[in-house]
């Protein structure tokens, strides 16, 4: 479910996985949701993370802590760190300097500790309509897990992976529809069976777990970036070919009166991990080329 335009921001599903037999141990993926995929008034769902080995996420963790507490803040979360008159973000956003030094610190210690990040964003009116034309239910979050894990077999594409993911309503059954997904896909090469879901601990919640903080940044960043290019949508007859898109995708940004944005820090965050970050959206194309790859229904 990844590709093209504007790498490494991409429409397209990943046909072809790296080759060898190269074995990692140790891998945790950190997932999290931006946006109400159950509102009939929400347009985007995007669910996205950060790949580490344990080693990784053990030396996030108490850096992360530490980071915080010397911002005088209890946890990151976007939805509230993105309102200038937050009782706990306030003394960060009314200093432009010292807002772009936090998102500094945390973008760097972020890069330092994770392999790769991930991120699914679901064109809901596109996913409606799909289900009521092929009379189908499938769920916007097990989609966006799914397409999260297209993502995570690109990186690895033979290595057990633990999968955690904050408590979204249903979160677990979710993430049991996403292996659902990725099991009857006909072209076999998800390898569900080595994707193990972590279930979080009933007293903790991402305000305890530092790794779903970060995930919550990715996952509001992305959300933010394709809400604001919903009408960019490539030919299909151009989608396998990256170069193309690329063009047609700055032509496009370049006819726009409004010029969509691209923060600083979400350029920050999309560059310089060990790999290539893989970020990708589900539309209507996309789910007509999925429709192909489940005839025989898509194992719920």
């Amino acid at each position: 479910m990844v590709g093209a335009a504007y790498r490494p921001i991409g429409f397209l599903l990943p046909y072809v996985f790296p080759a060898g037999e190269h074995l990692m141990v140790g891998l945790r993926a950190y997932l999290d949701d931006s946006g109400d995929g159950d509102s009939p008034d929400e347009t985007h769902l995007t669910i996205g993370g950060f790949l580490a080995e344990h080693d990784g996420w053990r030396h996030f963790e108490p850096r992360w802590k530490a980071l915080l507490d010397d911002c005088g803040l209890p946890y990151l979360h976007m939805k509230e760190f993105g309102d200038p008159q937050s009782p706990i973000y306030g003394h960060i956003k009314s200093d432009p300097a010292k807002e772009m030094a936090f998102m500094q610190r945390v973008i760097s210690l972020i890069k330092e500790s994770a392999r790769g990040s991930m991120a699914a964003t679901v064109d809901l009116n596109d996913l409606h309509a799909f289900n009521k034309a092929h009379r189908l239910q499938i769920d916007p979050y097990a989609l966006a897990v799914y397409g999260c894990l297209f993502q995570l077999r690109s990186y690895h594409p033979n290595d057990e992976i633990e999968i955690v993911v904050d408590s979204f309503d249903n979160s677990v059954s979710r993430v049991a529809k996403a292996l659902a997904y990725a099991k009857s896909d006909s072209q076999d090469r998800l390898r569900s069976d080595l994707f193990i879901p972590i279930p979080l601990q009933k007293e903790k919640t991402w305000r305890e777990i530092s790794p779903l903080q970060a995930a919550d940044l990715i996952a509001w960043e992305m959300r933010k970036y394709r809400r604001e290019r919903a009408a960019l949508r490539p030919p299909p007859e151009i989608r396998s070919d990256d170069e193309a898109v690329n063009r047609w995708v700055q032509a496009w940004e370049e006819q726009q009166e409004k010029k969509p944005r691209d923060r600083m820090s979400f350029q920050s965050l999309r560059q310089g991990m060990i790999f290539r970050p893989l970020h990708s959206v589900v539309d209507a194309h996309v789910l007509e080329i999925l429709l192909t790859r489940h005839p025989n229904g898509w194992g719920e």
